[in-house]
């Protein structure tokens, strides 16, 4: 199939997920970084139970996490289709923390705990592996760079900052997929920590493609 960039979608009737061009940072906006191990042990819990398999020699994380501010560029999307459901119920402090950092960007850093080799890139740097032509048309090679330079890769992943309640026994956090032109997909999940290991609880598909 071909077609333009999709530069908007709606994630849920509370979260819109723009895949938006991305823009140069103004001084003094630069995102923090995440220091908390506990969104990374949940990232890394998704990661592991979701995405890795034998053919995974390594993931392709997105530096920045995707907010309301600023969406994290996840490649060349060529069609989607929402699902028409909404993100799940959860402890109301979960709801309430999710809420909160999803008001702004942040920088993920080297702290995930995983057996596969990961890489964080930036936007900019997806948007060079995924160019189009002047008038923004691409055609259904346009994955073909990304798999030459990060071989072995089941796509690009972003994530959301994770959502806490009080105790830290419940997380929630959105996650965004797309492995190629039609391959991809927005999912809300629910985790739940027991015995110091996080376990998806809920999953909610919001969109694929």
């Amino acid at each position: 199939m071909r077609s333009r960039v999709i530069i908007a979608l709606v994630a849920s009737t509370c979260l819109s997920v723009l895949l938006a061009p991305s823009h140069a940072w103004r001084q003094g906006d630069e995102p923090g970084s995440i220091q908390d191990s506990e969104e990374y042990a949940v990232y890394s819990a998704l990661l592991s139970s979701e995405y890795a398999s034998a053919k995974v020699q390594q993931f392709v994380i997105t530096a920045e996490t995707s907010s309301n501010t600023k969406q994290a560029f996840i490649g060349i999307i060529g069609g989607m289709m929402r699902t028409g459901a909404s993100w799940p119920e959860t402890d109301p402090e979960t709801t309430s923390d999710f809420k909160a950092k999803m008001e702004k960007t942040s920088r993920l850093e080297r702290k995930f705990n995983l057996k596969t080799k990961y890489i964080l890139v930036t936007s900019d740097q997806l948007h060079k592996v995924f160019v189009t032509d002047a008038n923004g048309r691409i055609d259904g090679d346009s994955w073909k760079p990304f798999y030459q330079q990060y071989p072995g890769a089941p796509g690009v992943i972003a994530f959301t900052r994770v959502g806490f309640n009080a105790h830290k026994d419940q997380a929630l956090v959105y996650v965004v997929h797309q492995s190629g032109l039609l391959g991809g997909s927005g999912k809300f999940y629910v985790l739940s920590k027991c015995d110091e290991t996080w376990e998806i609880q809920k999953q909610v598909l919001i969109w694929l493609s």
